[in-house]
């Protein structure tokens, strides 16, 4: 039996009727910087709430300023990994 994967006439009212499951491509993104949280809690750097912090704002401070992301080809892992360690920084500010 082969695999189909076309749903023929069910998304056809969406502003993107050929996506489905759109959004899985962020999944590998998503556990690559899960791990790297996940390492960093093993070793103890999460108590260290300003390292983390400082350590965030330094690789924003590289994305926006020295890896001019209006110039050079956008690279996703840099763009999903400063989102989840905005994320991370505000919640382990959050009693500060």
């Amino acid at each position: 039996m082969r695999s189909s994967f076309d749903l023929p006439g069910v998304f056809e009212a969406l502003p993107f009727p050929r996506a489905v499951n759109g959004s899985l491509w962020s999944v590998p993104l998503e556990v690559h910087w899960y791990l790297i949280l996940l390492a960093m809690a093993v070793v103890g750097l999460m108590r260290y709430r300003w390292l983390v912090a400082a350590a965030a704002l330094g690789s924003s401070i590289y994305h926006f300023g020295v890896y001019h992301v209006e110039t050079n080809k956008p690279q996703k892992i840099n763009e999903s990994g400063l989102i989840l360690r905005t994320g991370v920084c505000l919640y382990l500010l959050r009693t500060l």
